[in-house]
C-alpha cells in the first residue's frame, strides 16, 4: 500500500458543508475540529489499522506533541504518568 493515498486522501463534502456551517461560531469551529480528530482516530481502529505501514503514519501524524499542543494547547510530555499518583506515600 502506498502512503500517497493518505497524502492525497480529501475530506467528503459532507465534513466540508459541516465545517462551514460551523463557522459561524467559533466555539462550534472548535468543535468540528475536534469532531475531525475523532474521526481520524477512530480510523486505527478500523480495517485499515491493520496494515503496519498505514497505521505508522497515522499514529505519527496524529499522535505527537505538536497535535495534542495544537488540540488541547498542552504538551503531552507535561502531564506525569498516570500510575505516579498511585504509587506514592
Amino acid at each position: 500500500m502506498s502512503h500517497s493515498v493518505i497524502a492525497k486522501a480529501t475530506p467528503c463534502p459532507e465534513s466540508n458543508a459541516n465545517a462551514q456551517a460551523c463557522a459561524a461560531d467559533t466555539c462550534l469551529l472548535e468543535l468540528c475540529k475536534l469532531i475531525k480528530l475523532r474521526d481520524a482516530l477512530i480510523v486505527l481502529k478500523g480495517p485499515l489499522a491493520n496494515s503496519p505501514e498505514v497505521r505508522s503514519i497515522m499514529e505519527q501524524r496524529l499522535l505527537n506533541n505538536d497535535v495534542y499542543e495544537r488540540v488541547l494547547g498542552k504538551l503531552a510530555s507535561d502531564w506525569p504518568p498516570p500510575h505516579s499518583a498511585i504509587h506514592q506515600k
